[in-house]
């Protein structure tokens, strides 16, 4: 049972993180869209 419920815990750990990463990720990519259409704005 202790096993299973450590397994239990290093998939929800891997779980979170990789959904952690990928919201980074998201974040950077819209900061970056911003960045880059605030520079079009302005050139205009």
């Amino acid at each position: 049972m202790k096993q299973w419920s450590n397994s239990h815990m290093s998939n929800t750990t891997m779980f979170a993180h990789i959904h952690t990463m990928d919201t980074v990720l998201h974040l950077r990519h819209d900061m970056l869209h911003k960045k880059f259409s605030h520079k079009c704005y302005k050139k205009g």
